[in-house]
């Protein structure tokens, strides 16, 4: 038995729906990007505030 063919309609839809996840997975991964950068952004300035926490010639 041969499998059915794909209508115009549904190849249509499927590429449509195809469109949406690469989108959607470039939408994830920007927002992946986005808040590591906020992480490591977080981190800095929590090092900083440490810093400015030591004794005046601790840090050499």
């Amino acid at each position: 038995m041969s499998e059915p063919s794909l209508n115009e309609k549904q190849l249509t839809e499927l590429n449509e729906i195809l469109e949406i996840a690469r989108t959607t997975e470039q939408k994830a991964r920007e927002l992946y990007e986005m808040a590591t950068l906020m992480a490591l952004k977080c981190q800095i300035q929590d090092e900083i505030r440490e810093v400015g926490k030591q004794p005046a010639g601790a840090i050499e």
